[in-house]
């Protein structure tokens, strides 16, 4: 797959009920998928994708891939506090003086209790108080539990203060939601399968884990519409190898995704998102 920049996608050939209808059925060997959203069965994603066919059996296709995660999962909660534990009885926390002054003051100044001092960015300290009087209650409460929290810290460096730190971090994290996307160009082949036309693409290993991306349009015959399912498989050829940041290659063996085109509605209970590539 080679990502690229996304152009934007055309209209769907048919919506209704929430499903994006792709075709009617002419003949099996003529069928290909064309526009349409499909959803995974995994996790809350959505691919978009265009297609067109260039020549006989080959099909050029852009899929814009959409994730939208949790920050932070239940099981996240243990794992930080025990590496905070442990960096704070090896290392300790520094932080100086100077630090934690600028921490007590940025409370009492967005709370009004003080004007900036000589020194401070006078238009920023005011423009961070408007645009607090201007933020919502429960996320100006989340900003000066967070500060007054590290005020605590300086006050007493003990190990309590600096876990109720990661424990504030991590609850802000857990109402947080992640929304990513990348876009992807793939040409697909055409082959049938147990009687059934598929499109599928030729992938060769790529990166240190020599992965192979397994991709293909699978047809579903509903009435006199063809709807479209793609399924996508990463398969390490190099299992004992290491990723640039330093992983097992073994974890990028992920399994199957299916991406349906019945639609799928997920509660996430996000009470911030963070748009990330």
């Amino acid at each position: 797959m080679l990502a690229t920049d996304s152009s934007g996608l055309r209209s769907p050939l048919l919506l209704a009920g929430g499903v994006w209808l792709v075709g009617i059925v002419n003949g099996w060997a003529d069928e290909t998928p064309t526009y349409g959203r499909l959803d995974s069965t995994r996790e809350a994603a959505s691919i978009f994708y265009g297609c067109q066919q260039k020549r006989d059996k080959f099909l050029d296709c852009e899929l814009n891939l959409i994730i939208v995660s949790k920050k932070a999962k239940p099981e996240d909660l243990s794992t930080r506090l025990n590496q905070a534990r442990e960096a704070f009885r090896s290392d300790g926390v520094q932080w100086s003086a100077e630090y934690c002054e600028w921490f007590t003051d940025f409370v009492d100044i967005l709370e009004g209790r003080k004007t900036p001092p000589k020194g401070y960015d006078s238009k920023a300290i005011a423009e961070a108080q408007k645009k607090l009087r201007e933020t919502a209650e429960s996320e100006k409460k989340d900003l000066l539990n967070w500060e007054k929290a590290n005020v605590e810290f300086c006050k007493s460096k003990t190990e309590d203060n600096w876990l109720n730190l990661v424990r504030l971090e991590y609850e802000n994290d857990s109402r947080s939601c992640i929304v990513s996307a990348r876009t992807f160009i793939d040409r697909f082949r055409y082959i049938r399968d147990s009687g059934v036309g598929v499109w599928v693409t030729e992938s060769s290993p790529q990166g240190p884990c020599g992965i192979v991306q397994l991709a293909r349009f699978e047809p579903e015959l509903r009435g006199n519409f063809v709807f479209w399912k793609y399924v996508v498989r990463a398969t390490v050829t190099n299992p004992q190898g290491t990723t640039l940041d330093g992983k097992s290659c073994k974890q990028e063996e992920l399994g199957e995704y299916l991406y349906d085109w019945r639609t799928k509605a997920h509660s996430l209970s996000c009470e911030y998102i963070d748009f990330q590539w």
